[in-house]
Order: structure tokens, then sequence, then C-alpha cells
């Protein structure tokens, strides 16, 4: 069998988990591990890979995401390509310490801040902000990156995307950079809004 292959060996699986189910999953694992998006590089030679033989699963606290590159990489292991989610990468120095996701479970939008009852916009805005103010500050980060995916096949940072990615980066500080990814590539908008 293959490395692949081996993570399900010992692995507890849901009741009812059919073969086709289980090679889905080893068939992902196999293009997740076996090439990097951009760079040439492998992940087998990471951390994610040690996690998946030994814990059945990987954890991204603890890992180094010293570029957007990094976190691109790392990330792909979160990506669903049925809908978008939006998620916040926080870090001390170039160690991920925590990261929290926002989803609409759909396709092609996530609404970042959802309008909360009896809140205009702009309150439900800061009240998002405020919500991961207090999650870095809790996890003594000095920084954070900004991640979602595009299920639609393309990593090009929409115009909502460059909106919400200025907007968040004037209103909580330590912004690192927003990296978007789809199943191929990914792209980043950094504190110049250049991608």
């Amino acid at each position: 069998p293959t490395e692949a292959e081996n993570v399900y060996q010992n692995a507890e699986v849901r009741e009812g988990t059919t073969p086709e189910q289980r090679a889905a999953g080893i068939a992902a694992l196999k293009g997740l591990f076996t090439r990097d998006r951009r760079a040439g590089a492998s992940l087998l030679g990471s951390n994610l890979w040690a996690d998946f033989i030994e814990r059945k699963g990987a954890d991204l606290i603890g890992q180094r995401a010293g570029s957007a590159e990094d976190l691109g990489l790392l990330a792909q292991i979160l990506r669903d390509p049925r809908f978008e989610t939006l998620r916040f990468f926080f870090t001390k120095g170039d160690e991920i310490v925590g990261h929290t996701a926002v989803t609409s479970r759909l396709p092609g939008t996530v609404a970042f801040a959802k309008r909360l009852s009896g809140m205009t916009d702009d309150e439900s805005w800061q009240s998002r902000i405020d919500e991961l103010k207090s999650i870095k500050d809790n996890l003594e980060s000095d920084g954070y990156y900004m991640l979602h995916n595009h299920p639609s096949g393309s990593s090009d940072p929409s115009l909502a995307d460059m909106i919400t990615t200025r907007r968040t980066a004037m209103t909580l500080e330590c912004f690192k950079g927003h990296v978007v990814i789809d199943h191929e590539s990914y792209s980043e908008l950094n504190t110049k809004m250049t991608a």
C-alpha cells in the first residue's frame, strides 16, 4: 500500500463508511501530499504528513507560516470544494497559534459580518472585528493572515475579496496578508491590495 493508503490502516472510521468513500479519501490525500501547487516542493517533508501517519489527522496549530505561500500550502488540507470558508490564522512570529473560520456554506460567497438583529451593517462588522481581536489577544498573537478558498477553480481575488481585505486590515491590527486558494494555486492580497 502507498503512504496515503496507510493512513487508513489503523484509523477508526464511522460505521457505514463505504469502500468508495475510503477510496475518495485516499485519492484526496494523494493529491494533497504529492505536489506543491506553485513551487514544485512536496508537503511530504512537512510535519503534516507525520501528523497524518501518527494521529490519523493533522493540526495546523504549531505549524510554521512565515509567508503567504507557506500558509497556502498548509491550508490546502482544509479546502472544501463545495463552498467558501473564510479563515483567520493567528500567529506568534511564524508559528500558527490559533485559527477560526466563518462560512455561509455557499459556493460563491462568505458573509463575513452577517447582519445581527438590531444592528446596522457597520455595527455587525465591528462586532465581528471585536470578536477576532479578542481571539487574537487571548492567543497573545502578534499577527494574522486571512485565507479563503474559491470553489470556482480560480484563486484570483474578487472585488469583494479586496474590499473585505482592505477594511479588515484597517480595523484589525497586525495584518500579514490574505491568501486565496483553489485546488491548484493560490493568490495573495497584501496591505497594498496587490495580488
